[in-house]
């Protein structure tokens, strides 16, 4: 687990003195490792582990100065609060990858196409603040109660914070596994059997799997749709309510800002697609807190089925 290696303390500058080389003179890549120390909060438990943080780092590095030499990539990278992970720790985020595909023949199908729709629209001032599900594999969680919460805004029944927590602990019965992974529409059968979900004040968020338990649950849905794979349904069904979409966020680590398309087609996470500009991008809402991307969003290249975002 990702918190066996890491501590969410401040490292004052004589520690991290510490465990730089011996050398006056210290390297690029170290010196902006120490930043990165700083900024993001790190403490490491010991040399070893300092040494290890530091060469996951400095390949990090390399790989955010490869990307941002292709010519044809329009998205930049950088460092940010995932550059001392390795590939395999940051794909815990990615609740979907163990995740079978279950077809529910009961869902609603939406194909409807309305070719006067908007050139753009943008949903975000719809949404709660960005959230965090830390080293938890509860993207899918997030991605069910975002479009709930936007859902009910638009709809004019007030910005409710819905607790991930609830999901996380009491749906298991519904398909989902806890911070191991699950699914938005497994996530929604669930608040439509009990008739509700709870807040997050009364149900806070812990990030890690624990008992279900008894509270209010007064945040109710009547049902879903599914949308079928074309840009201009999604775009359609944007025009109403933000939407749930899965995708393959492999290469999401270091993204910081424009218009992303390196990816590929495994699906491994849950996101919303909250607005786009048609012909151009979907603007996606992520739940890796606002030091990630574009305080928390991204915009995802249309018109390919990028990252497979057209699939589920």
């Amino acid at each position: 687990m990702l918190s066996k290696f890491l501590i969410a303390l401040a490292l004052v500058a004589t520690a991290t003195n510490l465990y730089l080389n011996s050398s006056s003179e210290v390297s690029d890549v170290e010196e902006r490792f120490t930043q990165f120390i700083t900024a993001e909060r790190r403490s490491y438990f010991s040399k070893d582990e300092y040494k290890f943080r530091l060469e996951v780092f400095s390949e990090n590095i390399r790989k955010i100065n490869q990307m941002n030499s292709n010519p044809n990539d329009e998205a930049e990278y950088g460092v940010n609060l995932f550059s001392d992970r390795t590939q395999e720790e940051f794909e815990q985020l990615l609740g979907l990858k163990n995740m079978p595909i279950e077809e529910n023949s009961n869902v609603e199908i939406f194909s409807e196409v309305n070719e006067n729709r908007l050139r753009d629209k943008d949903h975000k001032n719809q949404c709660n603040k960005i959230k965090n599900q830390g080293s938890c594999g509860s993207c899918w969680a997030f991605a069910a109660n975002a479009v709930q919460e936007s859902t009910m805004n638009i709809r004019g029944q007030g910005l409710p914070n819905l607790s991930e927590q609830d999901l996380v602990d009491c749906s298991r019965g519904y398909g989902n596994q806890g911070c191991n992974g699950g699914w938005y529409y497994h996530a929604w059968d669930y608040v439509k059997a009990k008739g509700g979900l709870s807040s997050e004040s009364a149900y806070p968020y812990t990030g890690k799997d624990g008992t279900c338990r008894s509270v209010s649950r007064p945040h109710k849905i009547t049902g879903y749709s599914k949308v079928t794979a074309a840009d201009a349904n999604i775009e359609t069904a944007i025009n109403d309510v933000p939407v749930a979409v899965a995708v393959d966020a492999s290469n999401w680590s270091s993204y910081k800002s424009g218009i992303f398309s390196n990816c590929y087609r495994s699906i491994n996470h849950a996101v919303v697609a909250v607005g786009y500009v048609s012909g151009s991008h979907w603007i996606i809402r992520n739940s890796w807190g606002t030091r990630w991307g574009e305080s928390g969003y991204m915009r995802l290249k249309m018109g390919a089925n990028t990252c497979g975002v057209r699939d589920y």
